[in-house]
């Protein structure tokens, strides 16, 4: 719920999305749009970073 923050892999294959209204977030495979996985992260999370080194 409420996705506020979105970061995409440098291969543009996975795609992040930080969901502020159900504390989670999301992991995406962008070819197919199907949800991979979600994470609990604690409260409120409105942005996320990918630090693919």
């Amino acid at each position: 719920k409420r996705p506020w923050g979105l970061a995409l892999t440098n291969d543009g294959k996975i795609l992040y999305v930080a969901n502020g209204l159900s504390d989670d977030i999301t992991v995406i495979e962008t070819a197919s749009g199907r949800t991979i996985k979600s994470v609990p992260v604690g409260m409120v999370p409105y942005a996320i970073l990918i630090d693919d080194e």
